[in-house]
């Protein structure tokens, strides 16, 4: 069951941050409750609050400053991933394992060929004067889907440069390996091996996502001493837990948090910031 309003403000005023993070966090929970998408803000509380969680922190940062994404983020976000097939950039190694040209050609004509209108047709383009009309519209079409990827790709290659991202570095590119008989993979080979892709960068870009300049400069304005209430909420939560005198004192020990440490977590998170300006992203300096 959804929590109330009241009930996830009140958690809010909880949450280990500063107090300007808080007040820009209550006016965009306000507006995501009265649009019915406040599920988000309700889960990072509970991680927060109830689970401690404290590397949850950043991702409840992203809510209070993320809200308004590239329209290519968001559209990459929800794309499936046969939408990019064709167009996602791909290396065949055979052209890297061998120069003779016999087995580049036998892999080749065994690779899957995209849908073709006039082999459909079974008409001889060469033969064409004029292209069909309906090709030539086609043609002349801009394809969305070529554009997001370009803005992947540039944001994807900003995140792998920059040691600050704690991220595995992965090529951009999908690698498709011939088999024993030098021969691709099986078609639905081919295809899962570009869905992992799709859905590697699609976490990279989940975890370091841009910021706009504006968002950036308000975060850090609402920089300060971490708020008090969540000290308080932690020595309420530790005096209601039923456990043994022991254990409670083992666990305040291990779990408590000093300001120090709820501090380092936002520096850092702080540190991987990016944004985009005159056409290239910048990352965030302190």
């Amino acid at each position: 069951m959804s929590s109330s309003y009241k009930l996830l403000q009140r958690q809010l005023r909880r949450l280990p941050l500063p107090r300007g993070m808080i007040l820009d966090g209550s006016r965009v929970l306000k507006q995501q409750y009265l649009l019915g998408k406040a599920k988000r803000f309700e889960h990072l509380l509970h991680q927060i609050l109830d689970q401690e969680q404290y590397k949850k922190i950043s991702e409840v940062l992203d809510a209070i400053y993320k809200v308004d994404k590239p329209q290519w983020y968001k559209e990459f976000e929800n794309i499936p991933y046969m939408k990019v097939k064709g167009h996602w950039p791909t290396v065949h190694l055979i052209d890297s394992l061998t120069d003779n040209e016999d087995p580049k050609k036998t892999y080749y004509n065994k690779l899957p060929q995209p849908f073709s209108v006039t082999q459909a047709l079974n008409i001889n383009t060469e033969s064409l004067r004029e292209p069909l009309p309906l090709i030539k519209r086609y043609a002349e079409q801009i394809n969305p889907v070529v554009d997001i990827i370009k803005e992947v790709r540039k944001v994807y290659a900003f995140i792998m440069s920059q040691r600050i991202f704690d991220v595995t570095k992965h090529p951009f590119e999908v690698f498709y390996y011939p088999s024993k008989l030098g021969i691709p993979e099986h078609p639905v080979g081919l295809d899962s091996l570009l869905r992992k892709k799709v859905s590697q960068v699609k976490r990279v870009l989940e975890t370091f996502q841009p910021i706009q300049k504006s968002q950036l400069e308000k975060l850090m304005n609402a920089r300060g001493s971490i708020n008090s209430r969540f000290f308080l909420h932690l020595q309420r939560k530790r005096s209601k837990q039923t456990t043994s005198f022991q254990v409670k004192k083992l666990i305040i020990k291990e779990k408590i948090l000093s300001e120090e440490q709820l501090q380092d977590i936002i520096q850092k998170y702080l540190r991987q910031q990016y944004y985009l300006e005159n056409a290239s992203y910048k990352l965030n300096k302190l």
